[in-house]
């Protein structure tokens, strides 16, 4: 469905302007000054470029909910490589010195969708080293009831203090906003699911572009700290009509899987008593071997466990460092980040006749932040980095237990770097891992399936990708159909069907054309690195969506058929063709599509940035040229030039819809530019040119 043209829907992270050397700030709008120590949990996500200050550097907001995590909002993290970051935490002044911590891995939610920021939920954990244990973190909102309409929260952030005006500041916002009922979508829309929203028409206070991220607060009843219950993430705003309605990524609505990525490194399990922790195993021989349960990849504590032997009396091993992914015998696993840790010379046992007995466990609170303990899920991403600060790779970067799958389907694991990496497939029963020489494979329920990602230098992005069931050719048309058995995508309510091209137009574009009996999209993805890399969705039921990509994108990727209703299903025909785009004419609509075939330069920050060149004659002498731009899901660029002229007569941007009316000469040629400064491989607009002889503003 296509969003208004009198809405822009405006992302809070920075943007970017006409040549995008300038970062348009973040803010909080008719607040006031924090004070000094108010927020010791306040994290500025900043760019590491020594040409700029503080102010300009920093690109969003987050906070520090564990001592070695930063929650914030996923599409923060889009545009920004994990090398590119560091991040400041405790100040609430840019301008401040500060010792940064940087990243080591992101986490965006699996639900979280780039092009439709509210169909999932827009929130993202950064695992930091050096851990900060001298901060007590932010509490985050675990109770769904705290949120009722009227409640007072503040919403904090730095930068912008107008929505007029270019106004920035180092000194951290604050200002109080009450929680409003969000009533203006469907019953059923994803919204509710995901987002909350406080009071909406407010023209002179509220959240500002690049504020993404920031923690939305409210008082703690029993005391004056402070509970996260939300994630500053959009807003759907134009000032000159009043309206401008913000929305924060709800916490509690995803606090299962906040909880499983803290606990990743962090975790507290409800360890049982250690008598109880031990559980023999029959191997194939017919022979029994005890495994002693530890948590050496997600558990808060290094264990050190005293045997007693009769031959070699006591010692003491740290269980911690004692696990081999590749040894089929010194481990089976229970699939939750606990692990059977067995020593076949020295057994443990509860039972007296055995030749060793447990006589003493020992836990030391000493926390383990540099082993975390993954999941991945299909067409969930994981970004990871060997941080600068280390001079050789210490070992494990990071264990992944993959999952769920589908029965029968065969996956791709999907990373821009694989010699570091391991993929093992464990048997169930039996614990015996066996090392999968390929990254292609069909899982089976019987069998785990770990990745072992060793730490090296530099970073790497991690995706599992399904393959493809389907295959179309370039001049064809195929049917298909969306049905409960088709890929889970993203959320519970979503399915997907994923089509690989086998032939290529002759073209540097292509088109894909969709049209479903249910309300469908497009989606491409990258085959590299499981990114989506295009979409499209402009129809409903029955009507098309249609999607202009470079042929190359296909040649690198997989297409995607999706549901937008919840639990849709259905069936649907896919067009692939090759699309050359037409020269404008005057009250005509094309839709043109921004791809890696047109034109490109790069930033001072080292920005690519794409876009189209266009021209049109006033052949027919109108006296005013109106052009009309409006983006499918991102915010043009549109310059607007007289014949040769390298400055521009006009130029918008901030909107997904854009109008220009110039004053035109007669004969003269009038060119336009469309720039995406998204740094999206594929953005897709529609451009009408109308010529008048009365001024039509």
């Amino acid at each position: 469905m296509k969003a208004s043209a009198l809405l822009a829907l405006s992302f809070l992270a920075a943007t970017s302007s006409l040549q995008a050397d300038e970062i348009l700030k973040p803010s909080i709008v008719g607040g006031e000054d924090a004070a000094e120590g108010d927020y010791p949990w306040m994290a500025a996500l900043l760019l590491i470029d020594s040409s700029l200050d503080a102010v300009d550097r920093q690109f969003c907001g987050g906070a520090l909910v564990a001592p070695n995590w930063i929650l914030t909002a996923a599409h923060c993290l889009e545009t920004y490589d994990i090398p590119e970051m560091e991040i400041m935490v405790g100040n609430t002044n840019l301008e401040a010195d500060f010792v940064p911590v940087f990243p080591r891995s992101i986490h965006l939610h699996p639900s979280y969708q780039p092009r439709r920021i509210g169909r999932g939920s827009d929130l993202a954990l950064i695992e930091i080293e050096p851990a900060i244990e001298d901060v007590e973190p932010l509490s985050i909102n675990r109770a769904l009831e705290r949120l009722v309409p009227n409640r007072s929260t503040t919403a904090i952030g730095w930068g912008l203090t107008s929505y007029s005006e270019d106004e920035d500041t180092a000194q951290l916002q604050e200002l109080e906003l009450a929680l409003r009922e969000i009533v203006e979508y469907e019953d059923d829309h994803p919204k509710y699911d995901y987002f909350i929203s406080t009071e909406t028409g407010l023209t002179s206070q509220g959240i500002n572009s690049g504020d993404s991220g920031s923690p939305l607060l409210m008082r703690n009843e029993d005391d004056d700290g402070w509970t996260a219950v939300g994630v500053t993430s959009h807003s759907v705003r134009s000032i000159e009509d009043g309206i401008n309605t913000p929305f924060y990524t709800n916490i509690a609505s995803v606090i299962d899987w906040v909880d499983e990525i803290l606990g990743s490194t962090n975790s507290d399990p409800e360890v049982p008593s250690p008598m109880d922790r031990i559980k023999i195993f029959e191997q194939s021989d017919g022979s029994t071997v005890a495994g002693y349960r530890v948590w050496p990849l997600a558990h808060n504590s290094t264990e050190f466990l005293e045997r007693v032997s009769p031959i070699y009396g006591s010692s003491e091993g740290n269980i911690a460092m004692s696990l081999n992914m590749l040894d089929p015998d010194s481990f089976r696993t229970v699939g939750d980040g606990s692990f059977y840790l067995i020593y076949k010379d020295d057994q443990l046992s509860p039972e007296p006749d055995r030749n060793v007995s447990l006589a003493k466990l020992n836990l030391t609170e000493t926390p383990q932040y540099s082993r975390p303990f993954f999941k991945l899920s299909p067409f969930q991403i994981i970004k990871l980095q060997q941080l600068p600060s280390r001079e050789t790779p210490t070992g494990r970067l990071a264990t992944t237990l993959l999952g769920p799958f589908e029965e029968g389907r065969t996956y791709g694991l999907r990373s821009s770097e694989y010699s570091f990496m391991r993929l093992l497939e464990q048997n169930k029963e039996t614990g015996v891992t066996t090392l999968l020489d390929d990254y292609q494979f069909t899982p089976s329920s019987d069998y785990n399936y770990w990745l072992d990602v060793q730490e090296y230098y530099g970073a790497t992005t991690i995706g599992l990708v399904p393959e493809p069931t389907q295959e179309i050719d370039s001049g064809t048309t195929i049917t298909g159909n969306l049905t409960e058995d088709s890929f889970p995508y993203r959320n519970e309510y979503t399915r997907i069907e994923l089509i690989d091209t086998v032939s290529f137009p002759a073209s540097t574009e292509a088109k894909l054309t969709l049209l479903p009996t249910f309300d469908g999209e497009i989606t491409v993805f990258d085959k590299t690195f499981g990114h989506v890399t295009a979409y499209a969705d402009q129809g409903w039921r029955n009507q098309t969506d249609t999607l202009i990509v470079a042929t190359e994108d296909l040649e690198e990727g997989i297409i995607g058929i999706l549901n937008f209703e919840k639990d849709a299903t259905g069936s649907f025909e896919l067009t692939l063709e090759r699309h050359t785009s037409l020269p404008l004419s005057f009250d005509s609509t094309q839709q043109r599509g921004i791809t890696r075939a047109d034109n490109s330069y790069t930033t001072s920050d080292n920005r690519l940035i794409r876009y189209e060149t266009m021209s049109i004659y006033n052949n027919d002498d109108y006296a005013y040229i109106t052009f009309k731009v409006e983006g499918f899901f991102f915010s043009p660029g549109v310059a607007v030039y007289k014949g040769s002229a390298t400055e521009p007569l006009e130029f918008e941007y901030g909107s997904e819809y854009t109008e220009i009316t110039i004053e035109a000469e007669p004969g003269e040629r009038y060119s336009v530019d469309i720039y995406n400064y998204d740094e999206t491989q594929v953005e897709n607009y529609e451009i009408t040119v109308v010529g008048s002889n009365t001024d039509p503003r």
